[in-house]
């Protein structure tokens, strides 16, 4: 029983750090294109325009 649980200890801590980062991946793939689409639906729902720089 010990044996078998020594492996498991090992394995888990890595895999749940490179879970973590593919989710922040994922999140940042899935996101790429949002800030403009945030500027402009603040823009149209508050009246507020946006600046040219």
């Amino acid at each position: 029983m010990v044996e078998q649980q020594a492996w498991i200890e090992l394995l888990v801590p890595p895999a749940m750090l490179l879970f973590g980062l593919a989710l922040v991946g994922l999140g940042r793939f899935l996101a790429w294109d949002e800030a403009s689409f945030l500027v402009g639906f603040i823009a149209r729902n508050s009246g507020a325009r946006e600046r040219n720089p």
